[in-house]
């Protein structure tokens, strides 16, 4: 068939090899999957893999009637086209919705993890016999090499570690390390977490002698870390007692690279805030771009080995430091990830007294980052055709300047001195005037005695092309 379109489309066509791991990149630059089959009982059963594969790249599919299931499924679903000899091709390129769309549809149904409960549940109802308990998968056997690492960077926060450690040390499975990184505090961190070390050989301590940054930290403890796993807790966050075996359960012999789980929030203990952030999304990669936060830093487990082929966290970043990672991370061509609805088994903090940094300085980091974000990551952004979701993160950082300028909590020169950091006319006079005028409306509407309800949503959407969805 090739040779008969080459000699029809003379220098149109092209046939070309290329090695099994570089298959997905080859078709994340196509447009249209092609599955075109004589009509043979043979593909009448067939399951071909490339069927999976074009819709995990987002491809639009154009198959021949009565390929296996394949053909009545890109009809019912609008996949792409079902081509009847004599039919004029149809499908054209698909936009961003429709790739994702189809991404989402491969991640569903053709991967292990869609199926992965219900074979198990098959296995069990056909068991007639009493089943003989097998050794746990995540049991230490004949090694002491911790299977899962959990770093913790802390700067300055005695009086939230104690809870954190004893988090750690309260789970269900004991096969992990956790390797805790004092950043240089000054308030006896190191002291009090030299104590904990002393206590569990399971538990190892980096004191640093200079203050370098959450993320230098991070970084620290990856390359220290001996488990396959990597989990990363701040100082004064928790863990459910669960967290490590249910979340081993799903990693080991999956493939994943990372997988996701289900973070509650909370003040002063879990369960008395009741919010919690479910990491489902059907395009996580446009929702990071947008800073509609799929999930935390705490919520993934990690491959380590994908995680040093990442490089770790961006030093360059002292905020949003997690969501450039995650970001980079969806952008590795085949990036294989899990996002779970599962009962919470972390919690994250977000009591006042945790803060330990003024309130112009943090702004200052946030807005620093947020235009790095969108400087970084504006190319990718640009090649999916959604270049203003990136404005998301500007917006939503200006809104909490001008919250902490309402508020009296930063001054009049300190509000300028942001602003001229976070809307830079470097970048800035390369948006249209509509653009422009909405931040300028954000300010004056926002510094008003009284707001209306559901105006600052409007304005995201208007700057990034689409609502922000609730958790």
């Amino acid at each position: 068939m090739i040779d008969r379109l080459r000699s029809a489309f003379p220098g149109q066509v092209e046939q070309r090899w290329i090695p099994h791991h570089e298959v997905r990149s080859a078709l994340l630059a196509c447009d249209i999957g092609l599955l075109l089959r004589e009509a043979r009982i043979t593909n009448k059963v067939a399951s071909p893999t490339k069927f999976a594969e074009y819709l995990s790249a987002g491809l639009p599919v154009v198959i021949s009637p009565e390929v296996g299931d394949f053909s009545a499924m890109v009809s019912a679903l609008d996949l792409g086209q079902v081509l009847v000899p004599g039919d004029r091709l149809e499908v054209t390129k698909p936009d961003t919705e429709q790739r994702e769309r189809s991404m989402q549809l491969a991640a569903d149904r053709f991967t292990k993890e869609a199926y992965d409960h219900r074979y198990r549940t098959l296995l069990g109802c056909l068991e007639s016999e009493p089943r003989v308990p097998t050794p746990s998968p995540f049991a230490m056997q004949g090694t002491m090499d911790p299977l899962v690492s959990i770093v913790v960077p802390s700067f300055n926060k005695r009086g939230f570690i104690g809870k954190m450690v004893e988090s750690v040390i309260a789970q269900t499975n004991e096969h992990w390390e956790l390797i805790l990184v004092d950043d240089a505090s000054s308030d006896g961190s190191q002291e009090l977490l030299g104590g904990f070390a002393g206590m569990d050989t399971r538990i190892k301590l980096i004191a640093l002698d200079q203050n370098m940054g959450a993320n230098h930290c991070r970084n620290l403890g990856i390359q220290e870390a001996k488990g396959r796993y990597v989990i990363f807790l701040d100082a004064d966050d928790l863990l459910a007692p669960h967290c490590v075996e249910r979340r081993l359960a799903v990693m080991v012999g999956s493939g994943l690279d990372l997988s996701v789980s289900t973070m509650e929030v909370f003040k002063e203990k879990p369960g008395d805030h009741g919010q919690q952030w479910v990491p489902f999304s059907r395009t996580p990669l446009a929702d990071f771009f947008r800073h509609q936060l799929p999930w935390q830093t705490m919520q993934p487990i990690w491959d380590r080995a994908f995680l040093l082929t990442l490089g770790g966290f961006d030093v360059a970043f002292t905020r949003h430091q997690d969501v450039e990672l995650h970001t980079r991370a969806l952008l590795v061509p085949g990036v294989r990830f899990h996002m779970r609805r599962t009962e919470p088994d972390c919690f994250y903090r977000i009591a006042e007294e945790r803060k330990v940094i003024d309130p112009r300085r943090l702004l200052h980091s946030f807005s620093v980052s947020a235009v790095m974000y969108r400087q970084k990551f504006l190319r990718a952004a640009e090649r999916l055709g959604r270049p203003d979701l990136l404005l998301g993160i500007i917006h939503r950082t200006y809104l909490q300047i001008l919250l902490n300028a309402k508020s009296g909590r930063i001054d009049k020169v300190s509000l300028r001195s942001l602003e001229e950091v976070l809307l830079a006319p470097e970048w800035t006079s390369h948006l249209p005037a509509f653009k422009r005028w909405l931040f300028g409306f954000t300010r004056w509407y926002n510094l008003l005695p009284v707001r209306v309800p559901g105006v600052n949503l409007m304005v995201f959407a208007l700057l990034t092309g689409g609502w922000p969805r609730g958790r």
